[in-house]
């Protein structure tokens, strides 16, 4: 009775049809698998394997990520793959979608080993030319904002971290410098510039 007629419904309809309840909730799903034992999920492990199933074509699985971000859903996990595939996009033009993706990485609640490994994946692929072009220097950018932000005081372990992970040229690590350096994490030398 605490929970009240709407709660049941899905649940009860779910345990009826011996499906898996869908739902965003982890309180609710927490209830239901716990307290009346109905397997629950949300939906990102329900859209992964149609994707690894070829369900779902991976460029229709990053839109749906992509809106599904837009729309404020927390707790999207992406991988190197889908932010390879964004930033390739001929029609993201100003990075919006690029952008948007990348900010799954980083946060107070991020596993910071599991974001950074995702992000050196993708820059040895932006990196494997000695000098990419001037958008996948910005994603770049834009990623090592994403796993930077709120963490100055983890900044230094960050980019060691993600330095030994990236297979890259000289390139990038002065393009990283360089970064540093205009968000202020490094002193400017007048005498390099």
């Amino acid at each position: 009775m605490a929970f009240g007629k709407n709660f049941f419904d899905n649940v009860l309809a779910a345990d009826g049809a011996k499906r898996i309840l869908l739902c965003e909730d982890y309180p609710y799903r927490l209830v239901t698998t716990h307290s009346i034992n109905i397997p629950t999920t949300w939906l990102q492990p329900v859209l992964i394997k149609a994707r690894n199933e070829n369900i779902l074509p991976p460029y229709k699985f990053d839109d749906v990520i992509y809106y599904m971000l837009d729309c404020g859903f927390q707790y999207i996990s992406i991988d190197s793959g889908i932010l390879w595939r964004v930033s390739n996009l001929e029609t993201d033009l100003d990075n919006k979608k690029f952008n948007k993706i990348a900010e799954a990485l980083g946060g107070p609640a991020a596993d910071m080993v599991s974001h950074i490994k995702v992000a050196a994946a993708f820059l040895n692929e932006i990196w494997k030319a000695y000098d990419p072009p001037l958008k996948q220097k910005a994603q770049t950018g834009k990623i090592l904002e994403c796993l930077t932000e709120g963490r100055r005081k983890e900044i230094t372990a960050i980019i060691k971290y993600l330095y030994m992970l990236t297979k890259s040229s000289n390139k990038f690590s002065e393009y990283v410098l360089d970064w540093l350096k205009g968000h202020f994490y490094l002193p400017f030398d007048n005498r390099n510039h």
